[in-house]
């Protein structure tokens, strides 16, 4: 065979061919009935073919046929690359694991764990690295006992530290409305595609929506297409999909979601715009009353998939300071204050069961009433 050509080998694809005297075969490329591997091995025939023609052709055995034609090539190179790196963490984690013995090595004469998670305490840093470090040094504590390193795991005992609503502040100031209307845009042009198959662009009805109705990030996921009057363009909100806690694990789990009524127990009803109305239509038009407006294959959207892969890098390319998207809550509910100037208005959007917290976070937008001069 002096050309590479597709064949049937006992069902699977592979790609043969006979060149100075050595008989080259490439197999693993699918079965015979998926078109798309056949279409990709005719792919491959053609590009072994042209480099044979050029004089390029420099695979002098199968091995390096594989390594230099075939798709699976750079995954198993990316995995000996990975497990390489793998090794190298081990032998970062036993430095790491010194040093940690070094760090509390100045705190000798306190060997009790108290002490030692006080001292811990007492070295000015936030309770959030604390915590890493302590979930570290348990796990590699762990890992010494499995090795036979260590007979008994010396950080176990270790205790996390609860961490307060001022220790997770970040910054959730409102966009402007020049902002708002960058980030919709770019969501609603960026085609890239930084891990899997799943587009930013795609994102765009599922920010679009909390950008104008100020939803809870949790309210959004859970929507349904019975939640939408297209007629009135009317959105009802009456239950979230939250986070659940599987198997009483200490994390929650966005997998796992269950549906629960509102934060306030009741149901909420906000005018949609019409050029919204009509885009989330279109949207739903093949699905059914009960399927999730924003699902992904079914199931809901991974919001830490999305704040890590999509939104985090538009606001960085925007250059745009950083916040959460629950800071589009924000921003939606401090517009609505600042047009209407109604507070009572502000905690029916916004789900509040009354003014308080309203008053409380966006009273600075308000007009407040001045006492009389006499």
């Amino acid at each position: 065979m002096a050309k590479a050509s597709v064949i049937n080998n006992n069902g699977s694809i592979a790609i043969k061919f006979m060149l100075n005297g050595y008989l080259y075969k490439l197999g693993k490329l699918g079965k015979c009935e998926d078109s798309q591997a056949k279409a990709l091995a005719e792919r491959l025939c053609l590009s072994i073919n042209a480099d044979i023609a050029s004089g390029n052709f420099t695979a002098s055995s199968n091995d390096e046929l594989f390594a230099i034609y075939h798709p699976r090539a750079k995954l198993e190179a990316r995995h000996t690359a990975n497990k390489s790196a793998s090794e190298a963490m081990v032998k970062q984690s036993i430095s790491e694991h010194e040093a940690f013995d070094l760090w509390l090595e100045q705190y000798k004469g306190k060997q009790s764990f108290d002490s030692i998670r006080l001292c811990l305490k007492l070295t000015d840093i936030a309770p959030t690295t604390y915590n890493a470090r302590i979930v570290f040094a348990k796990k590699f504590g762990r890992w010494l006992v499995s090795e036979g390193y260590r007979s008994v795991n010396p950080y176990e005992a270790l205790k996390t530290v609860k961490v307060t609503k001022l220790d997770k502040v970040q910054n959730r100031d409102a966009f402007t409305g020049d902002e708002v209307k960058l980030i919709l845009e770019a969501f609603k042009t960026d085609k890239k595609v930084p891990h899997g198959t799943y587009e930013r662009a795609k994102y765009y009805d599922f920010v679009c929506l909390l950008a104008y109705t100020g939803l809870r990030t949790s309210e959004a996921i859970g929507l349904q297409v019975k939640h939408i009057n297209f007629l009135a363009s009317v959105l009802t909100v009456d239950s979230a999909l939250a986070r659940s806690n599987p198997d009483g694990k200490t994390y929650s789990s966005h997998s796992q979601r269950v549906r629960k009524s509102t934060k306030t127990g009741e149901s909420r009803y906000i005018k949609l715009p019409i050029e919204l109305t009509r885009q989330l239509e279109v949207k739903c038009s093949d699905m059914l009353p009960d399927d999730l407006i924003f699902g992904i294959n079914g199931k809901p959207i991974n919001d830490g998939t999305f704040r890590g892969r999509a939104w985090l890098n538009v606001l960085a390319d925007l250059g745009i300071e950083y916040r959460p998207p629950y800071a589009l809550r924000h921003t939606a509910i401090s517009h609505y204050i600042a047009n209407t100037k109604d507070v009572f208005a502000a905690a029916k959007f916004a789900g509040h069961k009354d003014t308080k917290q309203i008053m409380d976070t966006y009273g600075h937008l308000l007009q407040l009433p001045e006492c009389p001069v006499y």
